[in-house]
């Protein structure tokens, strides 16, 4: 049996012998000037303005009072001083005035006609997909602060993961395999991390929220820790916690290595000048050096340091002796010296000694005689 209305739009059909007939074709009229060329001028309002505008479009919101209630998701036309509702078929297209955006009904809900799956993934030059639901191609990407609206001048962006235990990262690659990663990762510390292939990483630097800072791999402790477990290069630093260095890491000339004894408690310093480790170790109150297995011990007191072993001074001839400050000691080879009956040797018999600057001339020590040979 014939309908009395179409089949898309259910605009009513004129009967054959109808009278009145332009009643029916107004009532058609106004459903499609209500519909055709759908331009609508707000979506986000659940009751009808105060004083609309004859003909004014808007969609119902999702929780509509008044006049509204119970109409969400249709369309709301103002015609001669009443509204009249008209329910969307899947496919229509409706601009958004105060948006400048195109909207689509997809059966269910009005959605961004340009990209339907807007609110779970946008592609852009690209395919989304369910793990990369932001995906763009492009040359370049630019986000700047709001001078449209305006904004505040400011702008930032927020990575925000849910426990500590998370990882809040930005990660660079190469051809989509990672060379690069820094962010929270794992933990709230601040790391950065490295890859040759995308499959091995090293955690080149790490930061702490109370602002101490780890390289390669170490584990925060104090201020700056450092790890180096591959090769000592000149000028690498390498602390690890152990106070004993070895030549297995490819250790070269001009290393320095830096560790904790936790045994004695000592800062051990060591450099490694092509052969064998030089090391000397920072206690409260005194300094071990150390060199081809022979210890020196220096001990710190108030107004003087002791040593364990004796001191050897720098020797020069008399011709040779350097300019000196006041206090500087060193030993004279040729040097004239007082024998045992406190004579002066003779010239050019000098058999040496020990000798010290007052500020003006070296003295033999002990006494206010220039040293002479």
């Amino acid at each position: 049996m014939p309908s009395d209305v179409s089949p898309n739009l259910s605009l009513p059909y004129i009967a054959g012998s109808q009278a009145q007939k332009h009643i029916t074709h107004n009532e058609a009229l106004r459903a499609l000037d209500a519909v055709v060329q759908l331009a609508i001028l707000d979506r986000d309002i659940g009751a009808p303005p105060a004083s609309p505008l004859n003909g004014a479009r808007y969609i119902v919101g999702s929780s509509p009072t008044g006049g509204w209630a119970g109409q969400a998701g249709k369309i709301a036309v103002y015609q001669d001083a009443a509204w009249e509702f008209y329910a969307p078929v899947e496919g229509w297209l409706a601009w958004v005035a105060d948006e400048d955006l195109m909207l689509i009904w997809n059966g269910t809900n009005w959605l961004n006609a340009l990209n339907p799956a807007a609110g779970k993934m946008i592609g852009i030059n690209a395919s989304a997909d369910a793990t990369n639901r932001l995906t763009v191609k492009s040359d370049a990407v630019l986000f700047s602060h709001d001078d449209a609206t305006p904004g505040n001048g400011d702008i930032r962006t927020v990575l925000n993961k849910m426990t500590p235990v998370k990882t809040a990262s930005l990660t660079f690659q190469t051809n989509y395999s990672g060379r690069s990663e820094m962010g929270l990762t794992g933990d709230d510390n601040f790391h950065f991390k490295v890859s040759s292939d995308g499959t091995n990483w090293t955690e080149a630097l790490m930061f702490s929220g109370d602002g101490k800072a780890a390289l390669k791999g170490a584990t925060i402790a104090g201020a700056l820790s450092v790890k180096l477990s591959g090769s000592f290069s000149a000028g690498a630093i390498w602390s690890d916690g152990v106070a004993t260095f070895g030549t297995g890491n490819g250790v070269s000339s001009g290393a320095l290595g830096i560790a904790y004894d936790d045994t004695s408690g000592s800062r051990l310093i060591s450099a490694y000048p092509g052969v064998g480790w030089k090391n000397f170790s920072v206690f409260s109150n005194l300094i071990k050096l150390h060199a081809n297995g022979n210890v020196l011990i220096v001990e710190l007191d108030v107004n003087r340091a002791s040593f364990s072993k004796p001191a050897k001074m720098p020797a020069f001839t008399v011709a040779l002796l350097p300019s000196g400050l006041s206090g500087d000691l060193v030993w004279c080879t040729n040097g004239r010296m007082f024998n045992g009956t406190g004579t002066l040797e003779a010239p050019g018999a000098g058999t040496g000694g020990l000798v010290s600057h007052n500020g003006t001339a070296w003295k033999i020590a002990g006494t206010n005689v220039t040293v002479s040979a």
